[in-house]
């Protein structure tokens, strides 16, 4: 199938070229930078002064003389300098390489920390990631080979004009080929740096899927749709193919012709040179260093060949990370280097006809907003989702500057002035606050200097105190990634204490108790009292009237715009608008566009709807017309994996090297047919040298034409042959990849999520993308290069021992010194690469949740700590693979030395004596010992170089196994028997539950019977294990004690598949994958027509707000519904789950970022749905709790009591208190009631 040429995103070219960004990040540590040069020089001044030693000793040898020891002495010693400069010059290139990775990894994180909030709406975080992990590992590769290349470089031009000395004829034969392989390097230079933009591009596409797909693996699991996940994870996968196989396609028509021509140039200048040596214009000695220097030029090529394809590589990655890294230049009005001014004093705030404008098509969001809070007063802000309130708040706290009006802050430390925006000591809490691994302490502090007295006072305020009693290990006690070990609720109260840690001047609430009880609630709202009559100004939003009765006075937002304004009291009794609001209204309303107006934004970020193009950024650059017209010029994308390959991937467990192999077999033996004859014609050439001299002394000029025929033929097999090594083994290793990344993920998808939650999700990333990326740059570039040079060596050693059998003693010798040196490099490396990658790991996990946390860093002025402590994992990083390059540096320059020691054994007795090595042997079979030594340098560099890559992939290969051998889900329990027909009742049978064995129980001895058609409502305090409870129904975790039965049968015997056939969940933060609106609702059962979700719908009264998104159902949602705000994003969700008409029910919190009206609809359109359902929900919204059949009370893991609403609450227990305290706070209006407007 032909696929046309792709659109192309990437930033216009402006400022120093990628390349002199590259150099200078490289040379500012400028000891080592021309240290690494010279040593590189040093080490070519070595290579070409070798063999003019080497003629010497030849010449004499062709004339019957020793030219005596000191030539084998100046050899010695340039083997040993050689050993030094190549252990000096690979360890400094090392470190000034894994150096600017670690610079560029951090300088990225720095960079997103000074986003603004424009910036980071578009920043596509998936992407980000992928930057670090792919791109950084592509540019430190070229890092380390430019000393060497620019050594390369320098060595051909010297070659040159010492070849120009010794013979300026047979100089200019080899000088013709580099023009043209200036020609083909120019023609191939472009094509395959846009080839192998679109490639990377594709490769992070695929990261940024992954990376969605973990974030979705529990409403991927409860809907039964990892097919349907696999089939598009299985068509990017299978874009990236065909991607990678047109750069392999373009690289086959480059690097095979520009290795050949070095080739094609030795063979002309021993035609020639065979001719001049017959005639004595030349001596053998010079013929020997022509041909020397040919035969390294073909490793130098080589080298050079594999530096302009890492350069195509390395040019597509620099720009990528530097438009990732340029994007923090214009910086946020909340940046977190910016100090707060005011400090100490009381704030006001003022907003004069504020606008604002956001997203793709600059759509307005705030219009005309115009609110005044004096200093110490508290401004309440309602509307519906999506309204603005929540933007209206990232104004505030300066993550957006207005697009006209003004934002100031009055009064300050003397009572007067202004604060500009985004220098006020305002702090924002917003209803889904970000925690960062670590301990509860570390997440209140964020890097702040430690206060006991403001600690202590932030605990108690925040009803953190509480919590901390259940903690296990206190305040030092981990969150988990994300906060995953902590209920919503107790997040809220950590986020509250750490805004409350440094008593701003300005605080705003936005909505930040939502997942509070009631009776916890009440507590945090006194607090904040005491903090109203200390001088805080505070701006509260929220959609109920227990938190509205905080404010003295309340504006109301529409469509961005205050439509009401005035006392709290006030408003609170006699405004039509606010007590629809706050669910007092009488009529029933349907799901408006203001209802969940499409204007706002998710603060956490988003894209262009539905993947359009929108305004340059970070995550979607405007195209650069130079790239658009290469990639337009492509020849199209027709390769595609075979379906051997599609059913290897569908196979379950390790994957092992046979397994691996046996789908592309055929064109595996094909590859090493091609690398055979390539082997072969490069182990050939010395030989007719040898045979070109020995016909040259016995004058037949006859057979050195001949020779020089065969010699042409052979290069043009090795070119072909060439041509088809890198087309079978790119074709190979792509397929062996796609296969590897399809059995990964869907190996993933099937994985516990008791195994997901413990092992970080950038962890998990990285073994789905980082280990897959080593495997991977080994297979497409570094394995190729393996096998032909180890052949070389093996080959050349073979011919030797063939040609003078005398010599094995002394290559024994070598061997057996390689072979000990080669057991202690293992024992080096076999500890530190497994070890460097866990460090890997760590940095990557740990810029996964960075990056997603960089809001919350700013907000609290803490980027610079974050920033350290990332910096801090990059350096262990950096130092452990320093340590396992060491390693690598002094082992292969080991191994030049043994052959240098060999070399100079076959001339020892042509120096001393003037005779050849053996008996019979004369000047040409030494000659031909000496190219074929010669020929070895190159190919053990080449293979050193490629070593590094080669040990990354194995331990890439045990940890992708390590993955691959975890047990899936489905495997775990007992026998599998039949689920009950039509469901049953469900019953908890005295069951406990702990997430962790040293944790300690979430739920212990908990009996609740749930029953066809029933309602159950699950309330009780933050952290009491309501949560648990849905997902032990939804069977994410198995209880460790007593049992979950559905008709009298162990659900745990059920299989997954039937158990969850007809159940489906609505999380509190719900999530969204990216596509249409019409494709998430449709996601619970893909099979549903459009006629059938349009109707869902309109039956769930949300058509008008379906339709105020541009294109309806068509929108897009972006990656994990972030182009749609909070209640836009619930709406969907709960859509999603009606739409796949379950027995099962699951809704945790499901509700909460919806007004109480819009709320009560959606209640009412799931009472009209499928009468047998049993309806689970947790709720701290106690009137949306007292609709169900019956309400479940649970307390620090226990059920206390379960009954319908009235009979509750004449039991006087804790729903009584709870549905007294949300009764008594919704009734008082605290200084509100009798404020002023």
């Amino acid at each position: 199938m032909k696929r046309g040429p792709r659109a192309v995103s990437t930033p216009p070219r402006q400022g120093p070229s990628w390349m002199v960004r590259l150099i200078a990040s490289w040379a500012a540590d400028r000891r080592r930078a021309v240290g690494a040069v010279v040593l590189a020089l040093a080490g070519a001044g070595i290579d070409l002064a070798t063999p003019l030693v080497i003629r010497s000793v030849v010449d004499g040898l062709s004339a019957g003389r020793a030219v005596g020891i000191g030539a084998l002495v100046m050899l010695a010693v340039a083997a040993v300098l050689r050993f030094v400069v190549q252990f000096t010059q690979r360890t400094t290139a090392s470190r000034l390489a894994t150096r600017v990775q670690h610079d560029l990894r951090v300088t990225l994180l720095a960079a997103v920390c000074r986003y603004s909030g424009e910036r980071q709406d578009a920043l596509r975080r998936g992407e980000v990631v992928s930057r670090s992990i792919t791109d950084l590992q592509v540019v430190q590769s070229l890092l380390a080979l430019a000393p060497q290349a620019a050594a390369a470089v320098l060595h051909v031009a010297i070659q040159m004009a010492i070849m120009f000395f010794l013979s300026p004829v047979l100089a200019l034969v080899a000088l013709g080929t580099i023009p043209l392989a200036g020609v083909l390097v120019v023609r191939s230079r472009r094509r395959i740096y846009a080839a192998t933009w679109l490639s990377q591009q594709a490769a992070a596409d695929l990261t940024s899927f992954t990376g969605e797909a973990i974030a979705g693996l529990p409403v991927t699991k409860v809907f039964r749709r990892e097919e349907l996940t696999e089939r598009r994870y299985g068509g990017m996968a299978r874009e990236l193919f065909g991607q990678r196989q047109r750069v392999a396609r373009l690289n086959a028509a480059f690097s095979p012709g520009l290795t050949a021509l070095p080739q094609f140039a030795l063979v002309v200048v021993m035609g020639i040179g065979g001719l001049m040596t017959l005639r004595g214009e030349i001596s053998v000695g010079t013929f020997i260093v022509f041909a020397t220097y040919l035969l390294t030029m073909t490793g130098l090529v080589r080298l050079l060949a594999g530096v302009v394809s890492a350069t195509a590589l390395a040019r597509s990655s620099a720009d990528r990370i530097h438009a990732v890294i340029d994007g923090g230049d214009q910086a946020s009005a909340a940046d977190g280097d910016t100090p707060r001014t005011a400090r100490g004093g009381r704030l006001g705030v003022l907003l004069s006809d504020v606008e604002l404008s956001l997203g793709p098509q600059s759509r307005n969001v705030l219009r005309g907003v115009s609110v005044e809070v004096a200093p110490g007063e508290c401004l309440g802000v309602a509307g519906r989702a999506g309204s603005g309130k929540s933007v209206l708040g990232l104004v505030l706290q300066g993550q957006y500057r207005p697009s006209a009006g003004r934002v100031e802050f009055t009064g300050g430390t003397g009572g007067s002035g202004t604060a500009r925006l985004g220098e006020a000591d305002v702090v924002l809490v917003p209803e889904e606050p970000f925690l960062f691994s670590g301990t509860i302490r570390d997440n209140i502090l964020l890097g702040r200097e430690f206060d006991g007295d403001s600690y202590a006072s932030a605990l108690t305020d925040a009803a953190v105190d509480a919590l901390l009693e259940r903690m296990p290990d206190d305040d030092r006690t981990h969150v988990g990634e994300s906060g995953a070990r902590l209920s919503g609720g107790e997040r809220q109260r950590i986020a509250l204490a750490r805004a409350l840690y440094d008593a701003p001047a300005v605080l705003v609430l936005d909505d930040a108790t939502s997942a509070l009880d009631t009776l916890t609630e009440a507590r945090v709202f006194d607090a904040l009292r005491r903090r109203l009559g200390q001088g805080c100004t505070m701006v509260v939003t929220g959609r109920r009237r227990t938190v509205l009765a905080l404010a003295d006075r309340i504006a109301v937002v529409e469509g961005g715009r205050v439509v009401e304004q005035g006392a709290a009291g006030h408003l609170l009794r006699d405004s039509v608008r606010l007590k629809t609001l706050i669910g007092e209204a009488t009529h029933t309303p349907t799901l408006g566009a203001d209802d969940v107006a499409s204007e706002e934004p998710d603060p956490r970020g988003t894209q262009s709807p539905g993947g359009a193009p929108g305004r340059a950024g970070p995550g979607e650059q405007d195209p650069a017309e130079a790239l658009t017209r290469y990639a337009t010029a492509l020849p199209p994308v027709v390769d595609e994996p075979a379906d051997a390959d599609v059913d290897n991937g569908r196979r379950d467990g390790p994957l092992g090297i046979r397994e691996a192999l046996r789908p592309v077999r055929s064109v595996a033996v094909a590859a090493l047919v091609c690398i055979g004859f390539e082997v072969v014609a490069a182990v050939a050439l010395p030989t007719v040298a040898r045979s070109v001299l020995g016909r040259s002394a016995a004058g037949d000029a006859t057979a050195v034409g001949l020779l020089f025929t065969l010699g042409l033929a052979i290069t043009a097999v090795s070119w072909i042959a060439g041509w088809g090594t890198v087309r079978a083994t790119t074709r190979v290793c792509d397929r062996v990849l796609f296969a590897v990344r399809l059995r990964l993920f869907r190996h993933v998808q099937r994985l516990p999520l008791s195994y997901v939650d413990q092992v970080r999700s950038g962890g998990l990333l990285t073994r789905m993308t980082a280990d897959v990326d080593s495997l991977s740059a080994f297979l497409q570039t570094g394995l190729l290069s393996l096998i032909v040079n180890l052949l070389l060596v093996l080959c050349a050693a073979v011919v030797v021992v063939l040609m003078v059998p005398g010599f094995w003693p002394v290559l024994a010798v070598a061997a057996a010194a390689v072979l000990v040196g080669a057991a202690a490099f293992q024992r080096i490396v076999s500890r530190s690469y497994p070890r460097a990658r866990e460090l890997l790991t760590a940095v990557n996990a740990d810029l996964h949740e960075k990056v997603h946390g960089v809001r919350t860093a700013q907000i609290f002025r803490c980027t610079g700590p974050i920033v350290a402590q990332f910096a801090k994992k990059s350096a262990a990083y950096r130092d452990e693979r320093q340590r396992g390059q060491r390693a690598v540096a002094w082992f292969f320059p080991l191994v030049a030395l043994t052959i240098d020691t060999a070399l100079i054994c076959v001339l020892l007795p042509a120096a001393v004596h003037g005779l050849p090595w053996a008996a019979g042997h004369g000047s040409a079979t030494t000659a031909a010992l000496i190219l074929y030594l010669s020929m070895l340098y190159y190919p053990i560099q080449q293979i050193a170089t490629v070593y590094d890559s080669a040990q990354q992939a194995r331990v890439g290969l045990r940890r992708i196994n390590g993955l691959l051998s975890e047990p899936p889900e489905e495997l775990l329990g007992g026998a599998p028997v039949r689920a009950p027909s039509g469901g049953g009742v469900i019953r908890f049978d005295r069951v406990g539950f702990k997430y962790r064995d040293d944790a300690p129980y979430s739920l212990l001895d908990v009996v609740l019977d749930i029953r066809p058609g029933m309602s159950v409502a699950v309330v009780g305090p933050t952290g009491a294990g309501k949560s648990t409870i849905i997902k032990l129904l939804a069977r994410f975790y198995q209880p460790q004690q007593g049992a979950i039965r559905v008709g009298g049968v162990d659900a745990a015997t059920i299989p997954l598949r039937d158990y969850r056939r007809r159940t489906a969940i609505v999380p509190q933060e719900a999530h969204l994958f990216s596509g249409s609106v019409a494709e998430n609702i449709g996601f619970g059962r893909p099979e549903a027509s459009a006629a059938e979700i349009t109707d869902a719908v309109r039956a769930f009264g949300a058509s008008e707000m379906i339709d105020s998104l541009p294109g309806g159902l068509d929108y897009g949602v972006g990656p994990r519904g972030s182009a749609l705000s909070a209640g836009q994003r619930q709406v969907v969700a709960l859509l999603r789950a009606i739409v796949s008409d379950p027995d099962l029910l699951l809704l945790d919190e499901a509700t909460c970022a919806l007004d109480l009206e819009s709320e009560r609809s959606i209640v009412n359109a799931l009472r009209d749905g499928n009468g047998a359902r049993k309806t689970v929900l947790v709720a701290h919204r106690l009137a949306t709790a007292a609709q169900a059949d019956v309400i479940a009370v649970v307390e620090r893991g226990r059920l206390l009591e379960t009954g319908g609403h009235e009979a509750l609450l004449r039991s006087g227990g804790l729903y009584a208190d709870l549905w007294a305290a949300s009764d008594q706070d919704g009734a008082t209006s605290n200084r509100g009631s009798g404020g002023t407007a």
